[in-house]
């Protein structure tokens, strides 16, 4: 894969793309993100890098995936969302109960002291395929998944 910078102009409040851009840059891209940078508008683009001739030109820089994943975590924020927020709710009621009564030093039943099952520790982790909880990707996120 191959990224570009695009440094896009602004009239009003509509974006100025390069010369020919949807042609000849857009519809080959794959992936994208915009950003603001003390008042400029940016954009990356990720583009298979046998789709990638002819893409420079002015306002258009050719950038490492090292520096396209430096802006993304610079530029974006992952955002968590409750998928099953009853499950999740459960969850944390039975650590509060847990905590609760070893605070009071009453028993804990013997699946207690387990603390969480693993079904319970998978709905906390974002990343498996059942979670409770989800967490948006990043550019950065996206182009660690294609390698």
């Amino acid at each position: 894969m191959k990224y570009y910078k695009i440094t896009l102009g602004n009239v009003g409040n509509t974006l100025k793309y390069p010369e020919n851009y949807q042609e000849e840059i857009g519809d080959k891209a794959i992936d994208h993100l915009y950003w603001d940078e003390n008042g400029v508008d940016y954009l990356i683009l990720c583009i298979p890098a046998e789709k990638s001739a002819g893409i420079i030109r002015d306002k258009v820089e050719e950038i490492t995936e090292e520096e396209a994943k430096k802006i993304s975590n610079l530029a974006e924020k992952s955002v968590y969302t409750t998928d099953d927020p009853s499950r999740i709710q459960h969850i944390g009621l039975k650590m509060q109960l847990i905590t609760l009564k070893k605070q009071l030093g009453q028993e804990l039943t013997p699946e207690e002291k387990l603390g969480l099952t693993q079904e319970e520790q998978d709905a906390l982790n974002p990343n498996h395929p059942t979670p409770g909880f989800s967490k948006t990707k990043t550019f950065a996120d996206r182009i660690d998944l294609r390698k």
